[in-house]
């Protein structure tokens, strides 16, 4: 019989969550970018992704960070969303 050792996770479920959309994202902006040449619509798209997905990254990427979410402090992080 071995013995195995689970290890409680501090992450939070929601951010990973958030952080895989981004991702997908920015898979997604990839292989649209091959098709935006021939495709005046999907041009539009991929223009729109690239405003909305990138600056969320960032944004997603600088709040772990900072002291907010190991403070516990949630405030100060809906405010720069809402901002956002």
């Amino acid at each position: 019989m071995s013995n195995i050792v689970i290890k409680k996770s501090n992450r939070i479920a929601v951010w990973d969550n958030v952080k895989f959309i981004l991702i997908f994202l920015v898979v997604l902006g990839h292989v649209m970018g091959i098709f935006t040449e021939s495709n005046m619509y999907l041009g539009k798209y991929y223009l729109y992704l690239y405003v909305f997905h990138m600056p969320a990254f960032i944004f997603v990427s600088g709040l772990f960070s900072k002291r907010s979410i190991d403070n516990k402090n949630y405030k100060k992080v809906f405010g720069c969303i809402v901002l956002y």
